[in-house]
């Protein structure tokens, strides 16, 4: 009875063509088309953004590969299908539908029923159903979300880390370096890792690993006895003859310049190496507030295309100290602090800065909270959606890096307890941020 009724109405949608056909003559033979396809599907904008969606002929569905927007499940309970392009009509359920039609797009959202909707050729015979299916981003896009990572081999959970292990993204590796070990995995994938551990050859025993860092697609790290080693891959390493000799700190590598600290006659001074001619040029004496422990460098491009490296780290020189400042330079043989009276970031040990979807951002020793700043000079406290987990409150002794897929790893040492945390602001996994 309802394919009846259905038939007879197409009939009607047709019946003009037919008549007017009909009027060129008798003889004329007229073959209607059998096509059931869908050629075109699109809803209305969203926030002035077009979503597109793709239509699935073997499967016979139509859907959104990215996502709306996160909320937007509240604009979809009436919502408005703007194109529904086919050679016959469309019906849903036993609707007729017409275009622009607005519908009740919640009951296709993510995983729902569906919406079915069945298309009839211009031959009022031939019909397709079509399924409709609608993707919503159900995460806060700005939100920070963090998890620790349950698949770390025991070795590492129950090894002594000591006070100073160091985690480092380098070619598409996770390294965490502690003693003379070395754990490291393939971040190729961003599920699934295997862990591998392996010992370090070509090292001396007494390494800084707070001052490693990546230059000239290398890694560089320094000892405590001033020299300086390099490894392609981690395992192996090198000693570097040019740069060896009273090194005090390794600071930062950019595309262009290795940055350091060098004592000469017990004056510490700046000092860089350039690339292409990797030995050591003095620079500015170093200033008795700059700081010498801990150091944590992230570089980043100006708007005027120009890199500049921004450092956070302790100053054990100081004493009593009431707030983090950070230190920039572009050149590396000179630094200037940005210190401001108003809105600085409070003083905590071993503080970490990184720059992450174009902002600043402070955490330290005991994890109490983060800190954001769009230029490195005035610091907010974060208190919702860029946040640290809660379960890292009051740990010390970590080391923390981010990837090239902005992910944030934090390595807690805590002999026994070795934990590896690993977070993401949302909008980097989705297709569309």
């Amino acid at each position: 009875m309802r394919s009846r009724f259905l038939i007879s109405i197409i009939s009607l949608i047709l019946g003009t063509v037919i008549l007017g056909s009909c009027i060129k003559g008798e003889d004329n033979d007229y073959v209607y088309s059998i096509d059931a396809t869908v050629r075109a599907f699109s809803i209305d904008s969203i926030n002035g953004v077009k979503y597109p969606f793709s239509i699935d002929l073997f499967r016979s569905s139509i859907y959104n590969k990215d996502s709306l927007p996160y909320l937007s499940d509240t604009l979809l309970k009436s919502f408005q299908i703007d194109t529904f392009t086919v050679t016959g009509a469309v019906f849903a359920a036993d609707t007729l539908m017409r275009f622009p039609a607005t519908v009740d797009l919640t009951k296709a959202m993510n995983g729902a029923d569906g919406i079915m909707f069945t298309v009839y050729a211009a031959d009022g015979q031939t019909s397709r159903n079509y399924r409709l299916d609608v993707r919503v981003h159900m995460q806060d896009p700005d939100s920070l979300m963090w998890g620790i990572r349950r698949d770390m081999p025991e070795d590492f959970v129950n090894a002594d880390l000591g006070a100073t292990p160091k985690v480092i993204s380098f070619d598409h590796q996770l390294l965490i370096f502690t003693g003379l070990n070395c754990y490291h995995t393939s971040l190729e994938s961003t599920s699934e890792y295997a862990w591998q551990t392996s010992t370090i050859s070509g090292l001396p025993e007494a390494v800084d690993w707070t001052s490693l860092l990546t230059f000239d697609n290398l890694l560089f790290v320094r000892t405590t006895e001033g020299d300086v080693y390099t490894s392609a891959d981690g395992l192996q390493w090198g000693r570097h003859a040019s740069l060896s000799g009273d090194v005090k700190l390794l600071l930062a590598g950019t595309s262009q310049l290795l940055m350091g600290v060098k004592t000469v006659d017990d004056t510490d001074y700046f000092c860089r190496a350039d690339v292409n001619n990797p030995t050591w040029v003095l620079g500015d004496k170093v200033p008795v507030d700059f700081p010498m422990a801990q150091i944590h460098a992230t570089v980043h491009t100006t708007p005027t295309g120009v890199e500049r490296v921004i450092i956070t780290g302790d100053t054990p020189q100081m004493g009593s100290q009431t707030e983090v400042v950070p230190w920039f330079t572009f050149e590396g043989d000179n630094w200037a602090a940005l210190d401001t009276e108003d809105m600085a970031c409070p003083y905590m040990g071993h503080p970490s800065i990184f720059q992450y979807n174009s902002w600043f951002f402070i955490f330290g020793n005991g994890f109490e909270a983060m800190y954001e700043s769009p230029s490195a000079l005035t610091w907010n406290e974060m208190t919702t959606k860029f946040t640290l987990p809660a379960e890292l409150k009051g740990k010390d002794h970590y080391s923390a890096t981010v990837d090239d897929d902005k992910f944030i790893w934090i390595v807690i040492s805590e002999a026994g307890n070795n934990q590896l945390w690993r977070g993401r602001q949302n909008k980097f996994g989705f297709k569309r941020q």
